[in-house]
């Protein structure tokens, strides 16, 4: 016959059973937070909004855990005198990122000018992102989104490469490279004429210094030589009608 428990051994028994549920509940929700925070499986920006709701969601069943941890093992020390930490969980520091941050489908340092998609691609770093990401306080959630509103370029914009090169070479010295008024003129003038220069080039250029050196081998045509970012052009196919004969 078994010894019958009293009312005190029996509450400190669902105490630390409660305690130890939340406890596991608290390690799976970090689990999944980690994996999410480390993933870099291509994803889009709807899916990425939904994957970022679904974090919040886990941000906030993780704050409910700890709370209930912390009521639970106040209630063990009134009833026990002994504060319960059971296996160090409930102390235990993981670190969790602030923002869900998914890497991108997107080549790093290339310059995509596509006809087909109606877009241009800046050259980008990765890493800089996420960290531009992680200090935007939240302003960006993604890096397909940072992406969308600070590096892409509607193809149009290029659609008159005269009037484009001329643009884009006054908006490289006067924002770049903080030259005067004449001086972005002089350069707008000069590379307006520049047949064989597509203007989404120097919108890609972060200074002077990086456009002179792609010109240097567009003079010599030694393009490919070019190794400050890759250029990729993807142009919609020609098409062609057939003539039916009488």
């Amino acid at each position: 016959m078994t010894k019958q428990e009293s009312p005190n051994e029996l509450s400190k028994s669902a105490i630390y059973s409660a305690i130890r549920l939340e406890q596991h509940s608290r390690k799976s929700i970090l689990s999944v937070m980690q994996r999410l925070g480390e993933s870099s499986e291509p994803v889009d920006i709807e899916a990425t909004e939904r994957i970022k709701a679904f974090f919040e969601g886990l941000k906030g069943a993780l704050e409910s855990c700890n709370h209930n941890i912390e009521v639970l093992q106040k209630l063990a020390k009134s009833v026990d005198g002994v504060f319960v930490s059971n296996n160090n969980l409930a102390n235990e520091k993981v670190n969790v990122p602030d923002v869900y941050v998914s890497d991108s489908k997107y080549k790093e340092n290339t310059l995509l000018i596509s006809e087909t998609s109606g877009r241009v691609l800046l050259p980008f770093n990765l890493s800089n992102l996420k960290d531009e990401i992680k200090n935007s306080k939240k302003k960006y959630s993604s890096v397909d989104e940072i992406i969308q509103k600070k590096y892409t370029i509607p193809y149009t914009v290029f659609k008159n490469p005269f009037m484009a090169r001329f643009r884009e070479s006054y908006k490289l010295m006067r924002n770049k490279e903080k030259a005067s008024i004449k001086e972005a003129f002089d350069l707008g003038l000069e590379l307006m004429f520049n047949y064989n220069l597509h203007p989404a080039i120097i919108s890609a250029c972060k200074n002077l210094d990086e456009l002179d050196i792609y010109l240097d081998y567009l003079d010599n045509n030694e393009t490919d030589k070019f190794d400050i970012f890759k250029i990729v052009f993807e142009i919609a196919p020609t098409v062609v009608k057939a003539k039916h004969g009488f």
